[in-house]
């Protein structure tokens, strides 16, 4: 009985959440399409598709950029990257565990949640197969795991779900808009994440909010629109259909995902797709080391060093799209002083993550959280692949903030070890050269910045020189929103 009665009451909520969705979409259509026509700007260059475009960086944003421009008819593209491979912090790698299993393993993104819709969509484009992702487990204090939510009273839980989703609901048409544009105008999205949870008291639904774990920072820090663009309303209302049995035969796509060829394969695929498109020419340019990036009468010249033959060469664009973390871009200088002071209030987290391998049949196949951690814990696991005894850990950025000493290492790794036998008992060995730590994670500026309206005056920057930028800090630290402002971009001004 008691169970009939929860999924009576999880029935009507999401049915009322539904309905109250559109009613709330409609209403708030008038006032956001203001903000829209705040963000449209007239610039001077002339539009061509046989302009020569560059673009910075073959990182999400990057690759996306490439591909919406010759969507459109661009027939002149050529990207560059810095590094030997593409894909940015879509980093997956190849491992022969212990047994003899070889799987991929992600260094970088990995999870493509239900409300990833153009990520899911370039999938389908390229022919990427996915399958449902590890589900989410909570690593209680004596090193048990349970599940999200299971821990909290149910007449607590849907209340702070109904109150959550009518508050998401509310700015959904904000949350979904790939760009931060006029913020300034609504407060309580420019809040931090702990008074917004505060304010409407949202505690019981804390197990959701896997900011510090997603290396985002602390919630005192994290302003209340990237919480709702974490956890989306449309992963919260699948969240729900997924505890009723009717719902989930409806609905195919699963909470979350992976692409089976990993994050990395997916945008290799697209490259791919890109390259068929275009000209017999090449088009991306990898290992490329940029000394110069200069204005010559109305082109825009790029000096590069090829690393793997030594040739240094120097391109010509009509426009250059930079889709790399913002404090590339001062490496460059091609900003005014006022723009670059800007630019360098732009901050960063670090996240490192590597893989090591555990005994076997000790962990489930799960994504597993860390609520609780102190100081140089690990904030997660993940285990992948069922079959194999390689997991990927994430580390808490706090303790490389300063700097990555040889002894910051040496601490970090011995309080892991205590970590692991005390607290999960379980043994384990380190693969010692398949790590990662990110130093440009998570680009993000202060709350005062976001409620004086620095993003609007980082838009002004768009166009200016025939530059434009793009990214994840242009929006928001996860592939979706990367990859549309991506298409934001091109829309608006290609």
């Amino acid at each position: 009985m008691k169970k009939t009665i929860n999924l009576l009451l999880l029935s009507v909520l999401f049915i009322h959440c539904d309905a109250h969705a559109t009613r709330v979409s409609s209403m708030i259509k008038d006032e956001f399409s203001t903000l829209l026509n705040v963000t449209k700007r007239y610039f001077s260059h002339s539009y061509s598709k046989d302009d020569k475009i560059g673009i910075i960086g073959a990182g999400p944003s990057g690759v996306s950029s490439a591909l919406f421009l010759s969507d459109k008819g661009y027939k002149n593209i050529k990207v560059f990257e810095k590094e030997r491979e593409l894909g940015g912090k879509c980093l997956t790698i190849t491992k022969k565990d212990s047994m003899g299993i070889t799987k991929n393993y992600e260094l970088g993104a990995e999870y493509i949640p239900y409300h990833y819709y153009t990520v899911h969509d370039l999938c389908k484009r390229v022919n990427q197969e996915t399958m449902e992702s590890p589900r989410i487990k909570v690593i209680g204090q004596n090193g048990n795991f349970i599940e999200p939510l299971s821990s909290e009273k149910l007449y607590k839980l849907i209340p702070a779900l109904y109150r959550y989703l009518k508050l998401t609901n509310k700015y959904i048409d904000i949350i979904n808009t790939p760009h931060n544009v006029g913020l300034k105008n609504y407060p309580e999205l420019t809040m931090s994440s702990r008074d917004i949870i505060e304010k409407y008291n949202l505690n019981p639904l804390k197990d959701l909010f896997l900011v510090k774990q997603f290396g985002y920072g602390d919630l005192d820090d994290f302003p209340a629109l990237s919480l709702f663009r974490t956890v989306h309303r449309d992963v919260a209302l699948r969240i729900i259909a997924d505890k009723i049995p009717l719902a989930n035969k409806f609905i195919k796509r699963p909470i979350a995902s992976i692409s089976m060829d990993g994050t990395q394969g997916l945008y290799k695929r697209i490259a791919n797709l890109i390259k068929k498109s275009l000209p017999e020419e090449e088009v991306f340019f990898l290992n490329q080391n940029i000394k110069k990036i200069y204005k010559n009468g109305d082109s825009l010249n790029i000096e590069s060093i090829d690393g793997d033959t030594n040739l240094q060469r120097t391109f010509v664009f009509d426009k250059l799209i930079f889709a790399v973390p913002p404090k590339e871009l001062i490496h460059y200088k091609i900003f005014e002083n006022q723009d670059e002071e800007l630019i360098r209030e732009i901050q960063y987290k670090k996240y490192f993550v590597g893989l090591l391998e555990v005994e076997k049949n000790k962990l489930p196949r799960s994504y597993f959280q860390n609520l609780m951690p102190k100081k140089i814990e690990p904030l997660q696991f993940t285990k992948r692949w069922v079959d194999s005894t390689v997991i990927a850990r994430g580390y808490n950025f706090d303790v490389f903030q300063e700097n990555d000493s040889k002894k910051i290492r040496e601490d970090v790794e011995k309080e892991f070890s205590v970590f692991m036998k005390d607290r999960m008992s379980i043994g384990y060995n380190i693969i010692g050269d398949q790590n990662i730590l990110w130093s440009t994670y998570y680009p993000h500026v202060a709350l005062k910045a976001y409620q004086e309206g620095i993003f609007d005056q980082l838009e002004g920057l768009q166009g200016k020189n025939n530059m434009f930028y793009t990214g994840s800090f242009w929006s928001f630290e996860c592939m979706e929103q990367a990859i549309n402002h991506s298409k934001y971009l091109i829309s608006k001004n290609f």
